[in-house]
C-alpha cells in the first residue's frame, strides 16, 4: 500500500500516527518511521502512547538509521565541523570572494555551510554552481559559493573527511537491504520537502517496504505549499500511484478561522467569528509585551486550571527576547523552556576562561575583572563580591586599580574583617605570601610560582591566577580537556 494522508496540523499528523502504529502492531507488522529531527520526541511519545513499550515500532532520522544499519564512521564530519572548515576557508580566501569576504568568517561560516548542505543534498556540484548564469548581488553570492564549495570539496579530499551529506548519499543502498525496512511498513513523518537525495531514500522505500505512508501538513488552503505531498506522489508513479487521504481538522473553530484565512485575501470579506479567546495588546516595548503575557499565563492557570505544559508564547526573536523574558518570567515565577540553541563559548566554564583572558588581556580594567569574579566558578562568597565592588567602584575602577594594595580602614568600613581574612590567608599559604591586591584581602593564597612555570606572565592579575589555582579550577579544566578526549577517541 502506498498512501499520501494530508493533515491540517501537526496534532492531527501525530493521531494519524498513532492509528497506523496501532493497527500494524494488532496485524503484527512492523513499522519504521523516518522524520526529522525536530520531531522525534514527539513521534517516539505518539509510540507509547499508541502501543506503549513495543519492539515492533522504531522512530528514526535518515542519519540515525544510516548509522544504526552501518555504525558510526570516524572520518565524518558533524555540521559544527564543517562549518569550523567553512570559517576557514573563507578566511583564507577572503581577498577572492565578492561578497562574504565583507563579513565576519565566524557569523557567515554557518549559513554558508546550510547552502552547502543544501547543493550536496540536491547534487548539485561547484562546477555547476559556477557556471550558473546569474546578475547583481545573487551573481556575487554564486561566486563566492562556489570557490568556497570548491575548497570545502579539496578540503575533504586532502583530509580524508567525508561531509556527513556526502555520507547520507548511501543511505538508499542500505534501505533496500536492511532486514528492518524489508516486511515492514515505512512511515515518511510531516516531511516538509525532499531533495534529491531524500527522495531517493523514499524510492527506496517504496522499492523495499510493504507498505509506504506519507503523512504531510498540506491542504488547499493558501497557508499550505504541499511541496512534500507532489514529491511524494512524483516518486510514488514509479511504483503505481499512491492513495490519498485528507484528515479533518479537530482545531477549535477560533484556530480553523485563522488557518483557512492566512493568506487569503478573501478572508476580509467572509464573516467573523465574535470570540474572547483572542485577544489584541499593544505594548510601548518589549518588555510590558511580556509581562502582560505573563500576567495572562498566570491567570490561565490559577483561574482556567491550564497546564504550564500546554501554554505557548511565539517570539519573532528568541534570542534577542531571551534577558527580558528570563527576568519577566522569573518575577512571576513561571517554569519555562526557550527553544533556543547555546554555543560553547556561552557554557558558565567557557564564559570564565573568556573572561579571564579578557582580564589578562586589558590590564586588569574594572569590568573585565568584575566579570571574572562574577562568575559561579569564582571561589568567593556573594557578600564579599559586593564589597569588593562597592571598594572597587569607589577608588579601583581604573586599569590596574584592583593591582593595588587596599586600604585597610576603607574595608573595615564596608564591613569586611581583614583579621579574620588574614587568619584564612595564613591557613590556606602554602609556601608562599598571600596576595596583597583587592583578590587577595579575601584570603586566597599565591600560587605565583605554579602558574608560571606553565608561561602566563606579566599582564594576568596576579589574583586571577590565584583563584584559578586556589578554587581547584585549574584541575576541573583538565578533567573536562581529559574527558573531552575520551569522548572524541569512542565517537
Amino acid at each position: 500500500m502506498i498512501k499520501a494522508i494530508t493533515c491540517p496540523a501537526t496534532s492531527a499528523a501525530l493521531e494519524r500516527l498513532k492509528k497506523i502504529i496501532a493497527d500494524n502492531r494488532d496485524r503484527n507488522k512492523r513499522t519504521v518511521i523516518f522524520c526529522e529531527d525536530r520531531l522525534t520526541l514527539a513521534a517516539e511519545r505518539t509510540v507509547c502512547a499508541a502501543v506503549g513499550g513495543t519492539f515492533t515500532a522504531s522512530v528514526y532520522t535518515f542519519a540515525r538509521f544510516l548509522s544504526a544499519e552501518r555504525g558510526k564512521k570516524s572520518d565524518v564530519l558533524t555540521s559544527q565541523g564543517s562549518a569550523m572548515a567553512i570559517r576557514r576557508i573563507i578566511e583564507e580566501n577572503k581577498d577572492r570572494l565578492k561578497l562574504f569576504g565583507r563579513y565576519s568568517a565566524a557569523s557567515a561560516a554557518g549559513a554558508v555551510y546550510d547552502t552547502i548542505a543544501l547543493l550536496y543534498s540536491s547534487k548539485i556540484s561547484a562546477d555547476d554552481c559556477m557556471q550558473a548564469a546569474a546578475e547583481g548581488l545573487l551573481e556575487s553570492k554564486l561566486h563566492d559559493i562556489a570557490i568556497i564549495y570548491k575548497a570545502y570539496d579539496e578540503y575533504l579530499e586532502k583530509s580524508g573527511k567525508t561531509d556527513r551529506n556526502a555520507y547520507l548519499r548511501e543511505l538508499p543502498e542500505v534501505i533496500e537491504s536492511s532486514e528492518k525496512i524489508k516486511g515492514s511498513e515505512a512511515v515518511f513523518l510531516c516531511y516538509q520537502s525532499f531533495t534529491r537525495s531524500s527522495a531517493d531514500c523514499l524510492r527506496s522505500a517504496l522499492k523495499t517496504a510493504d507498505g509506504v505512508y506519507g503523512i504531510f501538513i498540506g491542504g488547499s488552503e493558501e497557508i499550505y505549499v504541499n511541496e512534500a505531498v507532489a514529491a511524494f506522489d512524483e516518486a510514488a508513479e514509479e511504483f503505481g500511484r499512491a492513495e490519498h487521504e485528507s484528515v479533518a481538522s479537530g482545531l477549535i473553530p477560533e484556530a480553523e478561522i485563522l488557518r483557512k484565512s492566512l493568506f487569503n485575501p478573501e478572508s476580509f470579506y467572509s464573516d467573523s467569528l465574535a470570540t474572547d479567546r483572542v485577544h489584541m495588546f499593544e505594548a510601548a516595548d518589549e518588555e510590558e509585551e511580556l509581562e502582560f503575557i505573563a500576567a495572562s499565563i498566570k491567570k490561565l492557570v490559577a483561574d482556567g486550571g491550564e497546564r504550564y505544559a500546554k501554554i505557548s508564547v511565539m517570539l519573532p526573536d528568541v534570542a534577542g527576547a531571551e534577558r527580558e523574558l528570563g527576568r519577566v518570567f522569573s518575577q512571576y515565577r513561571i517554569p519555562y523552556y526557550a527553544d533556543r540553541r547555546h554555543t560553547l563559548s556561552e557554557h558558565p566554564v567557557a564564559t570564565f576562561i573568556l573572561d579571564y583572558l579578557n582580564c589578562a588581556a586589558s590590564g586588569c580594567a574594572f569590568k573585565d575583572t568584575d566579570a571574572v569574579i562574577s562568575s559561579p566558578l569564582f571561589p568567593s562568597e556573594n557578600c564579599d563580591k559586593d564589597i569588593y565592588r562597592n571598594y572597587a567602584l569607589r577608588l579601583a575602577a581604573f586599569r590596574g586599580g584592583v593591582k593595588r594594595e587596599p586600604k585597610i580602614e576603607i574595608l573595615e568600613n564596608l564591613g569586611f574583617d581583614m583579621q579574620r581574612r588574614a587568619r584564612d590567608a595564613g591557613q590556606l599559604r602554602r609556601g608562599g605570601k598571600a596576595e596583597k591586591s583587592c583578590f587577595a584581602v579575601q584570603g586566597q593564597p599565591t600560587c605565583r610560582s605554579r602558574v608560571l612555570r606553565k608561561g602566563i606572565r606579566g599582564g594576568a592579575c596576579r589574583a586571577c591566577r590565584s583563584a584559578v589555582c586556589f578554587g581547584r579550577l585549574e584541575d576541573n579544566f583538565k578533567r573536562i580537556y581529559q574527558d573531552t578526549q575520551k569522548r572524541f577517541r569512542r565517537a
